[in-house]
């Protein structure tokens, strides 16, 4: 990105600020280069993968979670349902 890319002045809460700032320290990353990865993630659709919130996740849990995102709240529900049905069918 150079500097002569648009610039945008955004206000935050101090708390999300912090947030911001540890995320892009444990990232390795500036606070522009955080806000600007989580942003294209976010507008692209595609799981946001590369933070901290997804650490521990294996291979079989991104997968969920890429799947989760591409569905409609429906779809959201009736997977939810299906799933509580199996584990309350197995607790039995």
């Amino acid at each position: 990105m150079a500097r002569t890319d648009p610039q945008l002045k955004l206000r935050l809460s101090p708390e999300l600020k912090e947030k911001v700032e540890k995320s892009a320290d444990n990232n390795h990353r500036s606070i522009n280069a955080e806000i600007v990865q989580r942003l294209e993630a976010s507008l692209s659709g595609r799981p946001i993968l590369g933070v901290p919130q997804s650490e521990g996740l294996d291979d079989d849990e991104r997968a969920l979670v890429a799947l989760w995102r591409r569905m409609d709240e429906d779809q959201r529900r009736s997977w939810l349902l299906l799933l509580e049905r199996g584990l309350n069918s197995n607790a039995a």
